[in-house]
């Protein structure tokens, strides 16, 4: 929201305590989607409509950076499946490059995880048993003019 004047993005109902205690969301770059994380989830929300199920959200009218946003959303829980533990998300971004389908989240239990649409598929240990708090995403280009990049991923 640079240069302009803080408003309501959406709303919803909210839920205390644990399970689903949100620590954070990540809105995708490239794609009407965003993810929230928090006490042992991870939850994908896409644009209601179609056979998404589940709780919805309603945004305010207006999108920004010129990409549209739906009026509704719903949020579907990741799936952890057998690549990984459920752990506290702490946060998270989506891949570049992916089409906002690829996203990592941080864990409490030191662990990245990187997820293909709503399924974690594949596990870094970064930091031992100390959580990951923070992360940030920095593409550097590996060739001039070659258009190969390669994505780091930075954790603190």
């Amino acid at each position: 929201i640079l240069g302009g004047a803080p408003r309501k993005l959406c709303s919803g109902l909210g839920f205390n305590g644990t399970p689903p205690s949100i620590m954070g969301a990540a809105w995708s770059e490239e794609a009407d989607r965003f993810v929230t994380f928090g006490a042992k989830h991870v939850k994908l929300w896409t644009p209601a409509g179609g056979d998404n199920a589940g709780a919805g959200l309603v945004a305010a009218k207006g999108g920004s950076g010129g990409m549209s946003v739906a009026s509704n959303y719903v949020g579907k829980a990741c799936s952890f499946g057998n690549a990984a533990e459920a752990s506290d998300g702490l946060c998270g971004a989506f891949l570049p490059g992916s089409g906002g389908r690829r996203l990592a989240t941080g864990h409490a239990n030191g662990k990245l995880y990187i997820w293909e649409d709503r399924e974690c598929n594949r596990v870094i240990d970064v930091h031992g048993t100390n959580p990951v708090r923070a992360l940030t995403i920095r593409v550097t280009e590996l060739g001039a003019g070659t258009g190969i990049s390669r994505v780091e991923l930075i954790t603190a």
